[in-house]
């Protein structure tokens, strides 16, 4: 039970937003490492949609995204996803392309 003191209102509550999402599946959920590949990147792609209305709500301006280099199958499809999103202003890639820096 939280307790303020009468004299002064209480503060609107801080919650800090990781401002990254590695999508690697080992370290998104470790136990899906051995799954058949569409599901694990179902999975990663719902973790980026989740992630990303999560940043939006919280009004974060910019985030990364970690999709890695490997064959490019969850980078492509991340980057339909980032062109396709009027609320994404500007994107680009980092890290020898294994990212993506997003402003929101």
């Amino acid at each position: 039970e939280l307790i303020f003191d009468e004299q002064e209102p209480p503060k609107k509550a801080f919650k800090l937003f990781p401002r990254e999402l590695d999508l690697h599946i080992e370290k998104l959920k470790p136990d899906l490492v051995n799954a058949p590949g569409e599901r694990i990147i179902d999975f990663q792609i719902k973790a980026f949609q989740n992630y990303l209305e999560e940043a939006i709500s919280n009004e974060i301006s910019d985030v990364t995204i970690i999709h890695g280099k490997g064959k490019g199958v969850l980078k492509s499809a991340i980057i339909s996803l980032v062109k396709a999103d009027k609320r994404i202003k500007i994107y680009s890639e980092i890290n020898s392309g294994g990212a993506l820096q997003l402003l929101l």
